[in-house]
């Protein structure tokens, strides 16, 4: 997967260099860190998720967002790795290509600002081994078949 991510440039102090940097939302997955730009998250949720039978794994289920049903999916099943739910669990709303789309996390995020040297893809997981944090693009990561036929 490649990216090209859009730096963000932090406030300079007189005097001081100018440092490119990018604000991401860090999610821990099996102590593996990713991220994707904070510029894509709407909220972050402590919701009910109501689960549906038949639907593809993937899929976690729905929540109402003020009046809204939104489709919940499962980070670490997109990613290919497993997690166990636990009572952090969280839901972050993002905005991708197809809309609004729950992301279910099993912890709270991290929002940082930092120095787009420290990313890596999401399939180098040799650098992620290296402390290196995967920067997820939405648009590829949200499988576009599992959102148009599922939900």
């Amino acid at each position: 997967m490649s990216f090209e991510p859009m730096p963000a440039i932090s406030g300079l102090e007189a005097g001081a260099e100018s440092k490119v940097t990018l604000e991401v939302v860090i999610v821990v997955i099996n102590s593996q860190r990713f991220a994707f730009l904070l510029r894509d998250l709407v909220s972050v949720l402590r919701s009910k998720i109501t689960t549906l039978p038949g639907l593809n794994p993937v899929i976690a289920g729905l929540i109402n967002v003020q009046g809204e049903l939104v489709s919940v999916l499962e980070l670490s099943l997109l990613l290919g790795l497993v997690e166990t739910s636990s009572q952090d669990d969280c839901v972050l709303l993002v905005f991708g290509q197809y809309g609004k789309v729950g992301l279910r996390v099993p912890r709270l995020p991290e929002l940082e600002t930092i120095d787009p040297g420290l990313l890596t893809t999401v399939l180098d997981h040799e650098g992620i081994s290296q402390g290196k944090i995967a920067l997820l693009d939405l648009d590829q990561v949200l499988p576009a078949p599992v959102l148009q036929n599922n939900v």
